[in-house]
């Protein structure tokens, strides 16, 4: 099964705050020379423990929702988020 169609796995490991982007494209060609690509940010918050994903700076506009399953390093919580471009925090 394609990554695209079970979701995007993310694991977050406890302990220090952290942000990093996922640059996304066909996997493919080359499109994404011509900007067919996407990019989400991601940012962890250690203290309340809360993920936030948003598109990175100079990502395209998303077609479409897309899904992401979050697993926490440390314990057996495994969530999934449907995220469809607008900014979202979510508690773990």
């Amino acid at each position: 099964m394609a990554l695209q169609e079970r979701g995007f796995q993310v694991f977050i490991p406890f302990g220090e705050n952290t942000r990093y982007d996922l640059v996304i494209d066909d996997g493919t060609s080359l499109e994404h020379q011509r900007g067919e690509w996407q990019a989400f940010r991601l940012t962890w918050n250690d203290g309340p423990r809360k993920l936030g994903l948003s598109l990175a700076p100079g990502s395209h506009a998303m077609t479409g929702a897309r899904d992401f399953v979050v697993a926490c390093h440390g314990n057996d919580r495994i969530i999934r988020i449907t995220f469809n471009g607008d900014p979202m925090e979510v508690a773990l």
